[in-house]
């Protein structure tokens, strides 16, 4: 499911390492974009009140095992071996869809929540497939990323603690904020008008054609562009998470992490980073969640 002719190079490797981002141009054979659009038509639920200005559609948790064949697949396992230079595993399979003029996706944000069972200095990394065309000068529809060299999203990770610990603070005097004021002060630091307008200037947006796709680190900013007017009507994206293989759970930062969680409605999108690991420490991969496909979700680095 990965095509034949696709080569990962030097450049590619060093930009991955210097930016936390590598467009991996034609990794996906046809037969694998059919299949992963065949997983989003069955699976995609329409998107609840509190998400439809994001998203048209979307879903969290993904357990169709199709998917996890691409992982198997040699030429997708020495990429990234190659790389991350450290053995991986396949933690959360997501899809989303936007359509055209009305759905905003995410802003500027790094993917806090999802990486927030693996302790920090764990190495964390995301696929991002889109399932449409790309072109970011007609109808736009991608992403925009900016490189870790210019500016890191880690510090929101320590945000976001802050923030929870603030919350705790204001529920022990019935004082917590609102979603909507919750909202406020998570995206405030990186989405105000002033910010936002930097991190544009300072942003990478590529053009995808079917099979391309995106490979970025737990710490890369990045945010959706919206789907404007022309022909396609909506834009899909199929999404892999995947850890270092020894990673190892953080509950300390998951029970901190909750009231934040709780109070925005994330789990109502996953409760993955509650439910994997029970105990500090306790090695990710061995989560029964994985029981029936921890082989099948390892990537190992060959000595």
């Amino acid at each position: 499911m990965i095509s034949s002719s696709f080569k990962l190079t030097e450049q590619d490797i060093a930009n991955f390492k210097k930016k936390g981002f590598v467009k991996l141009k034609g990794f996906l054979a046809p037969e694998a974009i059919k299949c992963l659009d065949g997983i989003l038509s069955q699976e995609l639920e329409d998107a609840k009140i509190a998400y439809e200005d994001a998203f048209s559609k979307y879903k969290f948790d993904m357990e169709n095992n199709e998917d996890i064949e691409i992982i198997q697949h040699p030429l997708f396992q020495s990429t990234f071996a190659k790389l991350c230079e450290c053995s991986l595993f396949s933690t959360q399979h997501m899809a989303y869809e936007i359509e055209k003029n009305t759905n905003s996706g995410f802003e500027w944000h790094a993917d806090m929540l999802s990486f927030a069972c693996q302790q920090l200095e764990d190495f964390g990394c995301t696929l991002w497939i889109p399932l449409t065309k790309i072109d970011t000068n007609a109808q736009a529809g991608g992403m925009s990323y900016v490189s870790k060299e210019k500016f890191s999203g880690r510090f929101l990770y320590d945000y976001a603690l802050i923030l929870s610990s603030y919350v705790q603070g204001l529920q022990a005097q019935d004082a917590a904020p609102s979603k909507e004021e919750m909202g406020r002060l998570e995206s405030l630091m990186v989405n105000s008008p002033e910010v936002d307008t930097i991190l544009r200037t300072q942003a990478e947006t590529d053009d995808f054609e079917l099979g391309d796709a995106l490979l970025f680190d737990k710490e890369v900013m990045h945010r959706t562009c919206l789907l404007t007017e022309g022909p396609i009507n909506r834009r899909r994206a199929f999404v892999m998470r995947f850890i270092a293989a020894d990673s190892t759970y953080d509950l300390d930062r998951v029970q901190k992490l909750k009231p934040f969680i709780d109070i925005l409605g994330y789990g109502f999108f996953t409760t993955f980073a509650l439910d994997v690991c029970k105990e500090e420490g306790e090695l990710i991969m061995e989560s029964p969640l994985f029981n029936t496909t921890k082989a099948q979700r390892l990537i190992p680095v060959k000595q």
